[in-house]
């Protein structure tokens, strides 16, 4: 039987919020009951948007809820020393020529801008207007992009059963390298997870369209193993508004009702709700010996706010 490998993959573009310790919690316990092991990956490749503060946040917030991970940075420092993604510059540019090689004329440049592709229908949906101009992969400033083959990308989800997303309508042809020659966010996190063996993806029903266009990235490469990984995708927190909670709409920092709370016991008793648990559990360790509905749909239960507010 191969072993679970697994992965916590935070952005730090901002501070930690409830729905980001949430996934953490769920992916926890789910690799950890099938005896799995999880890597710490912080995608900090987009340094204009990364502070020391955030990554900071991060380590500081995984202590506080008491999760722990088998390889990866122990800390900001040993992140900057060996573990950035900044540090794996080159075989990110080795892996889009790998790409170019092996998509078969897929990958074309692009001129357009994303205020160009929103233009007046407010979508950023790439309608393929650089597909087949011919634009040299190699001149100036453009991103590439890789040309869809499919228009629908369908997988089994551990949660969810059978997904099928509409890359066409969602995305289009999406970016693999930026304007800037940075490798796009598809890209890196194909690569790393591949590097790293990873084969249990746990993340968020918001994150639905990524998972489609890294498998139909993995797809396009020579020995890539994500489009064959194990996918649950569980439903995410809802902000006062019915939005997502997420860093850029400044949701709640975990840090502050890391304050409020003092112990993280809300954060266990959603999470081994949304898992089927009938018990309440207060800790990490209380939610791995609950009784969770493993390989049943993830659902969050009617009073997750009750939870929330401590009821």
């Amino acid at each position: 039987m191969t072993a679970v490998r697994s992965r916590f993959a935070p952005t730090p573009s901002g501070y930690l919020h409830l729905g980001n310790a949430l996934s953490f919690a769920i992916t926890w316990a789910l690799v950890r009951r099938r005896g799995g092991t999880i890597h710490l990956r912080i995608d900090d490749l987009d340094a204009p948007r990364v502070e020391p503060e955030y990554v900071e946040d991060i380590f500081r917030q995984l202590e506080w809820l008491g999760l722990d991970y088998d390889s990866g940075p122990a800390g900001p420092s040993d992140l900057e020393r060996a573990h950035s993604q900044r540090l794996r510059m080159d075989r990110y540019r080795d892996a889009l020529e790998r790409l170019r090689r092996d998509a078969g004329g897929r990958l074309f440049a692009c001129l357009c801008s994303r205020s160009g592709i929103r233009g007046d229908a407010g979508s950023l949906a790439y309608p393929g207007t650089c597909r087949s101009s011919g634009h040299d992969l190699d001149a100036g400033e453009r991103s590439w992009r890789l040309g869809l083959t499919e228009e629908e990308i369908s997988f089994r989800d551990l949660s969810m059963g059978k997904v099928e997303v509409s890359l066409a309508s969602e995305t289009g042809d999406f970016v693999v390298r930026r304007r800037d020659g940075i490798p796009g966010f598809h890209l890196v996190s194909v690569v790393d997870d591949d590097d790293l063996g990873v084969n249990f993806v746990v993340r968020g029903e918001d994150l639905l369209t990524s998972t489609a266009c890294q498998m139909a990235l993995s797809r396009a490469f020579e020995g890539s193993r994500f489009a064959d990984a194990v996918l649950c995708h569980h439903p995410v927190i809802a902000g006062p508004g019915g939005e997502k909670l997420s860093k850029s709409r400044e949701a709640s920092p975990l840090r502050e009702l890391r304050e409020k709370w003092r112990s993280p016991e809300r954060v266990f008793r959603l999470a081994g709700a949304a898992l089927g648990s009938p018990e309440s559990p207060r800790n990490a360790a209380d939610l791995l010996s609950s009784p969770l509905a493993v390989g049943s749909p993830i659902r969050l239960p009617a009073d997750w706010r009750e939870i929330l507010e401590g009821r």
